[in-house]
């Protein structure tokens, strides 16, 4: 599909076939085409809006961050592609809080200054702190563990996606004061 002889009647009619027979994949066409993994349509609905939704909003770092990890999902690379999910997190979240964001600091942020629920604070701290704990996936180390795999890799995609769409929702804008 990225040969520069293929047809774009070619790409419509993968797409089209993946999409009629349910196949756990679709074609990326932003950018050079790309089969991409995703379990379902909803999986792929909410990747594909998170990318729309960072780009409209001027964030298209994050955008590239999830689309590295797509990528690297496809080739087999299941660290790094939680890694590049957690990316795109982590570059909104240095967007939207002045400062040095961390991934922290926009969890104390949404529960101080954007009425968020504690509890969600607390299961986006957890589910970020798994990535933090695990060797090799946010910050280097050994990778010794096989308890993180194509699953792992496959959820936080569309985790990171929906949650980049939530922050993106969430924040505030200057029409709020």
């Amino acid at each position: 599909m990225r040969h520069e002889q293929c047809p774009p009647s070619f790409i419509q009619n993968v797409k089209a076939a993946f999409n009629e027979d349910g196949v756990p994949y679709f074609v990326d066409t932003d950018g050079s085409p790309t089969i991409i993994f995703a379990a379902n349509a909803q999986e792929r609905h909410a990747i594909e809006q998170a990318r729309r939704s960072l780009t409209e909003a001027e964030h298209p770092a994050a955008g590239g961050h999830l689309r590295r990890a797509e990528e690297l999902l496809r080739d087999g690379q299941w660290r790094e592609s939680v890694h590049e999910s957690i990316s795109a997190v982590e570059s909104l979240a240095k967007s939207l809080v002045p400062g040095k964001a961390t991934l922290g600091t926009i969890l104390e942020t949404m529960q101080r200054d954007w009425n968020t629920h504690p509890a969600f604070c607390s299961a986006m701290e957890k589910l970020f702190g798994w990535a933090s704990n695990e060797p090799g996936v946010r910050h280097g180390g050994a990778d010794t563990s096989d308890r993180l795999g194509r699953a792992e890799a496959a959820f936080m995609i569309p985790a990171c996606a929906a949650f980049c769409t939530y922050l993106l929702g969430k924040r505030p804008t200057e029409n709020d004061g």
